[in-house]
């Protein structure tokens, strides 16, 4: 008992010692929480070690490609070994890659009774990484306003395995998850509700009418958004703004050769759409390439390792049909994408008419 007493007092001490250390160099961390609309907790969640945690990774999307799976694997290799049952690993990004299609943890994952939320917003090369650990509330922001979360920042994830080792060693975290994997188990949020997706367009495409919605930018409310490392660091996915993208689908609408409408869909529904005529709604993807290319399948493309991807297309309001144009164009530049789709709908058009 003596023993066990003094173990748990010499890791109390060196606790308090790193505790010191790390708080020194701790001074940006409440401007990062501000941002994120969180507390910070003294100590992450007392059940850590004995209740299932859902685990959320974004890096920024100029990030290598399986930049966020490295990261899972260095989070689930500590993890396995202290006793956190992460049952899940999710890149973040992938929530937002359709505009006005948030996309939800899947009722698989959503039923394990998962009650911790641990994030990593990964930083630019040679900036700092954000980790967090708190109650995850089960809803589609994942995080409530003012929760308080442990977190820490840094530029080495080894400094705050330690930390967490040591906080472990005191013995006030219960441990009952006793079998953990060795390596992450990876998945993706609910996929977007397409039934199938096509390499041509649709047929007497000069009759139908195509409603282009109006873009808005991610709810600056807490909750996952502010979690993506873009968000996060103040900056815009590549390329141009929403403001900017806007105009370049207001311009569609004023240069295209057959009806096109710009729509809000906050204020309606597709049933409503079909009422009024609209056919089709112009739509497009924005993520990285794995993602895109299992989205889509696309029979005789050349798919290529990119970090970020984006693929307009032409949804089908009556049976949720896609149609990808007859080329595979998709480019990591956005107008450039825009571009080159709507170049593919003015030759489908001349082509169908004669």
């Amino acid at each position: 008992m003596s023993t066990h007493i003094h173990k748990i007092f010499i890791a109390t001490l060196c606790l308090l010692v790193f505790n010191t250390l790390q708080m020194a160099g701790q001074s940006g961390l409440s401007a990062y929480l501000d941002k994120l609309e969180l507390n910070q907790a003294l100590d992450p969640p007392q059940d850590i070690l004995s209740s299932k945690s859902l685990v959320l990774i974004s890096a920024p999307v100029e990030a290598a490609p399986g930049e966020w799976k490295k990261r899972a694997e260095e989070m689930q290799a500590f993890f396995g070994e202290a006793g956190i049952d992460a049952v899940a690993y999710f890149n973040l990004n992938r929530k937002f890659t359709i505009p006005g299609f948030e996309a939800e943890v899947p009722k698989i994952i959503a039923d394990r009774k998962i009650t911790n939320l641990i994030f990593l917003i990964v930083g630019d090369e040679e900036q700092e990484s954000i980790i967090g650990f708190g109650p995850y509330n089960g809803k589609p922001g994942l995080y409530d306003r003012s929760t308080p979360f442990w977190a820490r920042s840094f530029t080495d994830m080894e400094t705050v395995f330690e930390e967490m080792s040591l906080r472990f060693k005191t013995g006030a975290f219960p441990r009952t998850n006793l079998l953990v994997n060795d390596s992450p188990e990876f998945f993706d949020f609910t996929r977007p509700p397409f039934t199938a997706n096509y390499a041509s367009f649709p047929p007497e495409l000069g009759k139908k009418i195509i409603g282009i919605p109006m873009l808005r930018s991610q709810s600056a409310a807490p909750g996952a958004q502010l979690l993506t490392a873009n968000v996060f660091d103040d900056s815009a996915e590549p390329g141009l703004t929403f403001e900017e993208r806007n105009g370049a689908l207001g311009a569609v609408v004023l240069d295209s050769l057959m009806e096109m409408r710009r729509i809000d869909l906050t204020g309606t529904t597709e049933a409503l759409l079909r009422r009024d005529g609209v056919t089709h709604l112009l739509y497009y993807v924005a993520g990285d390439s794995e993602y895109v290319y299992n989205l889509f399948r696309f029979k005789g493309r050349e798919d290529v390792p990119a970090s970020f991807l984006v693929k307009f297309f032409l949804k089908d309001l009556r049976n949720q049909n896609i149609f990808l144009g007859r080329s595979w164009d998709a480019n990591s530049d956005w107008q450039s994408a825009l571009d080159s789709f709507m170049a593919q709908i003015e030759k489908e058009l001349v082509n169908q008419a004669n």
